[in-house]
């Protein structure tokens, strides 16, 4: 099961930081802020979607949102984090639109 509206939205913060950078800190820091920001909203909306499952009372929806809860917190873990993978994807981003740090 993919989420491919969670991956475009990491696509789009992390452009962001590209494009319209805070000055004073650095990008990287900035991106890791932007998927950390990210990730806490998609917990709290599967938090959200597993308190609407358990509310109904359809054992499958529980199962399915209790999976959903599990795979973003698993997600927002500090060891999933492959930050040179993730630094060369932020790289490769930041000189497609033209801006350097």
């Amino acid at each position: 099961m993919g989420y491919p509206e969670y991956i475009h939205k990491i696509q789009s913060e992390l452009i962001s930081v590209v494009v319209k950078p805070f000055k004073g800190t650095p990008q990287f820091e900035q991106a890791i802020w932007a998927i950390e920001g990210c990730l806490e909203d998609f917990i709290q909306q599967a938090r959200d979607e597993l308190a609407l499952a358990v509310e109904s009372g359809n054992p499958a929806a529980i199962e399915q949102a209790t999976k959903k809860e599990l795979l973003m917190l698993h997600s927002r873990s500090a060891g999933s984090y492959k930050m040179k993978e993730l630094m060369a994807y932020f790289d490769a981003r930041r000189h497609e639109v033209g801006h350097g740090e």
